[in-house]
């Protein structure tokens, strides 16, 4: 009887259960505790039943939350969106002039500033969240973007928001802004502005930003301005990298 009941759950209830073979075994000796007096009354045919498949389910949801319950997103606790001020420069350390709104969050955050840069030394690690500072070579332009993805890791934006490695990136620059606001608080905003006007559609295009997966090779860096309608995104490599913005000089 052991052996016929373990291979029609093998074949049944317990054929899709990604459940090694000990937890598997656990489980029969479970079913063999049980008793029943002959002949079967079909009441605890089903209550056997389902109480086979409520162990399964049992199991079968511990094993999936244990894989996947720490990897479900991405979290920085370490960057805030707020600048830090700078009033005295090392020898590492030098200023210069930026003009461009594409880290906007609502405040012209480093527009017309002196940003204080620090030169990428080979020691110097770079992390997420970090600002970097980079020649465009499109146009011949310097101009500074958040780091969103590491080398070697796998980079997709889907309806706007930002996955690494299929894991969703839950920090305030994870996802599709303009002027430090998501969508539906964008739009209520101007909504609310009778006298403003602005492109919807387009702006959607932006909001719901899709972009395929990429893979990050082992010397690159994916970088996002904050304000995602100003400017570009970029792939960059190591060796297209200035060095990082940790601040702008205090006046």
């Amino acid at each position: 009887m052991g052996t016929k009941l373990r291979n029609i759950l093998e074949n049944t209830v317990l054929k899709n259960v990604e459940a090694t073979e000990i937890e598997k075994e656990k489980l029969m000796k479970r079913i063999h505790k049980k008793k029943f007096n002959r002949p079967y009354n079909y009441k605890y045919i089903v209550s056997f039943a389902a109480a086979i498949l409520i162990s399964v389910v049992l199991l079968s949801s511990q094993i999936i939350n244990n894989n996947t319950a720490s990897n479900a997103v991405i979290v920085d606790t370490e960057t805030q969106p707020e600048i830090k001020i700078i009033k005295n420069l090392t020898d590492e350390t030098y200023t210069t002039h930026y003009v461009s709104e594409n880290m906007n969050r609502g405040n012209f955050e480093y527009y017309d500033t002196e940003i204080v840069i620090e030169p990428l030394k080979n020691e110097k690690k770079i992390n997420r969240g970090d600002i970097l500072y980079f020649e465009d070579i499109s146009s011949g332009y310097e101009v500074i973007a958040r780091v969103v993805g590491l080398s070697g890791e796998k980079i997709k934006i889907s309806q706007g928001q930002v996955y690494i490695n299929e894991n969703i990136l839950d920090t305030f620059y994870g996802k599709a802004h303009r002027l430090g606001m998501e969508r539906e608080e964008y739009y209520e905003v101007m909504d609310q502005n009778n006298g403003m006007t602005y492109n919807k559609p387009a702006m959607d295009e932006i909001f719901l930003y899709e972009l395929p997966e990429i893979q990050l090779t082992e010397n690159e860096y994916y970088v996002i301005p904050d304000d995602w309608t100003s400017g570009y995104m970029y792939q960059l490599n190591n060796d297209e990298i200035i060095g990082k913005v940790i601040g702008v000089k205090d006046k």
